[in-house]
């Protein structure tokens, strides 16, 4: 089963969820406790308020479908971004302690391009699940859809309303989390690279200084011989 999916042309949509393959402490804390904390939250509000406005006009699901759609276009160009950023900055290992994917015989460490780019894949791909999905959940609601799953949803205190809503809620802690981890490395490795560059510039400039102040130097010494 592993040999055929390792040789499977599908499995290239899945490359995105590499993400989740990604081993280290923070991320654990990103992909796993948060959206099972999230669910959890959101159940135990659900069954104390159980007519929070979900899926009807101007409920949650519909507030979060139009976020959704400005999200969506910003984790693509934020991957655009990344991909095409020039200079090696990115190119570089990760500092501290770095993530990385389970190797056959070591970890494998990306750099930080890639993580950046596993990252707002995953950001992008997660989005647009999302959005499909809210939009499944409205149209099952409807009542000119199948009825029983309508019931199943729409129904005040039933149990499915409370898993689906609640599993929606847990999938929006793990985005809003994932998108803040985002924002976090994109903007600390962005503003190391201007650093970066402008330490190397000012490097060059003091080099620049100090090549000069010698051949002055030199100059006067070979005056000061000759008179």
């Amino acid at each position: 089963m592993k040999a055929w999916w390792s040789d499977a042309p599908i499995r290239l949509l899945f490359t995105w969820a590499r993400w989740l393959t990604l081993r280290h402490a923070t991320l654990t804390t990103t992909n796993l406790w948060i959206p099972v904390v999230g669910f959890g939250v959101s159940f135990c509000v659900l069954l104390v308020v159980p007519d929070i406005n979900l899926a009807h006009e101007f409920g949650l699901i519909q507030q979060v479908n139009g976020l959704l759609q400005i999200l969506a276009a910003f984790f693509v160009a934020a991957l655009a971004l990344v991909a095409g950023f020039p200079g090696d900055a990115l190119d570089r290992p990760m500092g501290g302690i770095r993530p990385h994917f389970d190797g056959l015989d070591e970890p494998i460490f990306p750099t930080r391009r890639e993580v950046l780019g596993y990252l707002f894949a995953y950001l992008s791909a997660l989005s647009i699940i999302m959005y499909l999905g809210g939009g499944l959940i409205l149209s099952i609601i409807n009542p000119s859809q199948v009825e029983i799953l309508r019931k199943i949803l729409s129904s005040t205190n039933g149990w499915g309303r409370l898993v689906v809503a609640a599993g929606y809620c847990g999938m929006l802690f793990h985005l809003f989390g994932t998108t803040l981890l985002g924002l976090h490395y994109l903007g600390n490795f962005m503003a190391g690279s201007r650093l970066s560059r402008e330490s190397r510039k000012i490097e060059k400039r003091t080099n620049v200084r100090v090549v000069n102040w010698s051949r002055r130097q030199t100059m006067k010494e070979d005056n000061s011989r000759d008179s």
